[in-house]
């Protein structure tokens, strides 16, 4: 029986994203480059122009914000995702950081961008990785997330390698917003899966500001 608490949680994903790195970079690519088009909005509603990836993964967000004229750093905790992210954007700034305890001082970024991150946090590391987004954004600073939909939490079979079971706690709207309690909702959209090369569940982009 899968373990459900944070840590056994944590190095669960660590191991599984660590295992299915290259892989990931050849079948999500296209998906990931398709849903940055959501970002477009998180730019416009940047008061400055510092932006942490928090769970950068293979870098393909930062990659994105790149063409803009910001001050950009990603962070992942998986080596071998990170490995792929400097292969491929040599250029971007990469570091290993775990994102629930980055070693930024308070108050560094204007933006923070969550890229499918959140799903792999329980309710308890949901809390903590809030209080981290808080700890390092700054006053009015905006936060982008890409969320996969839904009302529960299971460890999931991934499509890259069904050996692999990955932790999954699905969130809706409400849900997300109840997280960001004191942000406001800046923008908000959703698009359905494109099919059995990605998980079968709703997507949803939300911009919050903090107030």
């Amino acid at each position: 029986m899968k373990k459900n608490d944070i840590h056994s949680i944590s190095k669960s994903v660590l191991q599984a994203y660590d295992r299915i790195a290259e892989k990931y970079v050849a079948a999500y690519g296209e998906n990931d480059l398709v849903d940055c088009k959501y970002l477009n909005d998180f730019v416009a509603f940047l008061s400055g122009n510092k932006v942490l990836d928090m769970g950068c993964g293979c870098g393909e967000s930062i990659s994105y914000l790149s063409q803009f004229e910001l001050d950009l750093i990603g962070i992942d905790f998986s080596e071998r995702m990170l490995a792929e992210a400097r292969r491929l954007y040599p250029a971007l700034k990469f570091e290993k950081q775990n994102i629930l305890k980055t070693s930024y001082p308070d108050k560094s970024f204007d933006g923070v961008v969550l890229t499918y991150v959140i799903n792999h946090f329980n309710d308890e590391g949901l809390k903590l990785l809030k209080q981290e987004i808080d700890r390092v954004l700054k006053d009015n600073g905006t936060v982008f997330l890409s969320v996969h939909v839904g009302n529960d939490e299971q460890y999931v079979p991934d499509p890259l390698d069904e050996t692999i079971e990955i932790y999954y706690n699905f969130l809706n709207i409400d849900r997300l917003d109840r997280l960001f309690e004191g942000y406001k909702r800046l923008k908000y959209d959703s698009r359905k899966s494109f099919g059995e090369e990605e998980f079968l569940c709703d997507k949803m982009f939300v911009i919050y500001r903090r107030d």
